[in-house]
């Protein structure tokens, strides 16, 4: 094994353990978990077998490997940019009623007349 493939397998491991820690620790979300342990398999699976990487390479009838590594890198980093977007936007949704609601109760709130003991 290669140093850098070394490098790679520490890098899975330590992501797939920060990613168990984050989510026993709940600041992590199940599809997060997913996504994170999902990367960190990716990784380790390329790093024990290169050649693997090498074979996808000739498949898709690149010249080098590298190039299908940062191609692979770059998608992922669209997916992951994805994902942030879409709970970003279902996160404003859900402040936005939240507000929605919080002013309308204060407005009740307002408008009710107050009992006098």
């Amino acid at each position: 094994m290669q140093p850098i493939n070394t490098v790679g397998l520490a890098v899975s491991v330590l992501l797939f353990l920060l990613t168990l820690e984050f989510s026993r620790r709940g600041k992590l979300s199940r599809d997060g978990f997913f996504l994170w342990v999902t990367i960190s398999i990716g990784l380790a699976f390329f790093s024990l077998l290169p050649t693997s990487l090498r074979w996808i390479t000739n498949l898709l009838r690149m010249r080098y490997t590298y190039i299908l590594s940062f191609t692979i890198g770059m998608f992922t980093l669209l997916i992951i940019n994805l994902y942030a977007y879409s709970k970003i936007n279902e996160n404003r949704r859900k402040i936005t009623r939240l507000a929605q609601e919080f002013a309308l109760r204060k407005a009740e709130e307002r408008n009710t007349p107050q009992e006098e003991d």
